[in-house]
């Protein structure tokens, strides 16, 4: 087979259902190959590839089992990962820009330095995984699974993160510009130097957050309902002259 084929035949390898010791073969075989065809399908059971660098953009992952998998710099704008088991794998600075992760797990892994723009994960398991300085503006998170993460300097302006599970998490120094986070639990939360200038925070979960440190909270009356008035302490009457 020649070389300009060999792209095809590590599509071919991981092809839906199709993955297995044979794609962990094929994949290692042609290690030095970095691209891959747009809109193949990958799934089966690939746990540990090394997928690092491809280009692999439109690709689209059903149900696959890619757990502890390196995709360092990878190109996956537009990818799909619905319903995928991703769990412990390196994501490091690729590029997830229109990504579809709908039910897919992340557990443990690490996005560090990623762009997840416009990322469409509803229901995703993003559980102590590390985001830090990663971008996630616009992205949909609603309902996402985001406790314990490692978010110091991530960006997620403009992102939905409603009802999303945040508790426990380090956000320190990451924007929530115009974000809405209503519903988000943030219990236990670390939010020192984070912005929120624009945010919803209507019905949050905040036991235990201490957002002193953090910018523009506009609560609104929707994280603690407005102190009532101190009423005036009643006036007491002089006290009658002291006779020598």
């Amino acid at each position: 087979m020649t070389r300009m084929f060999e792209p095809f035949a590590l599509a071919a390898a991981l092809v839906a259902g199709g993955a297995g010791l044979g794609a962990v073969t094929a994949a290692h075989a042609l290690d030095d190959v970095r691209v891959v065809p747009r809109q193949v399908s990958l799934g089966g059971s690939c746990p540990g590839c090394d997928l690092s660098g491809k280009k692999l953009q439109g690709a689209r992952f059903f149900g696959a089992d890619f757990a502890k998998a390196s995709l360092v710099g990878s190109n996956l704008r537009g990818a799909s990962f619905t319903g995928s088991d991703f769990s412990g794998a390196n994501f490091a600075h690729a590029d997830l820009t229109g990504a579809g992760a709908m039910g897919a797990d992340f557990s443990q892994s690490s996005f560090a330095g990623a762009t997840l723009v416009s990322l469409r994960g509803t229901g995703a398991d993003f559980h102590d995984v590390d985001l830090k300085g990663s971008r996630l503006d616009f992205s949909d998170l609603s309902g996402c699974d985001l406790h314990g993460v490692d978010a110091r300097g991530a960006n997620f302006d403009g992102a939905r993160l409603l009802g999303a599970d945040l508790h426990g998490g380090r956000f320190e120094q990451a924007s929530f510009r115009g974000a809405d986070l209503t519903g988000a639990d943030l219990a236990g939360g670390h939010f020192a130097g984070a912005d929120f200038k624009g945010a919803i925070l209507r019905g949050i979960s905040h036991s235990g957050v201490d957002l002193s440190e953090a910018k523009n909270v506009a609560f609104a009356g929707h994280l603690v309902p407005p102190l009532a008035p101190r009423p005036p302490e009643p006036l007491r009457p002089p006290e009658p002259p002291r006779h020598n």
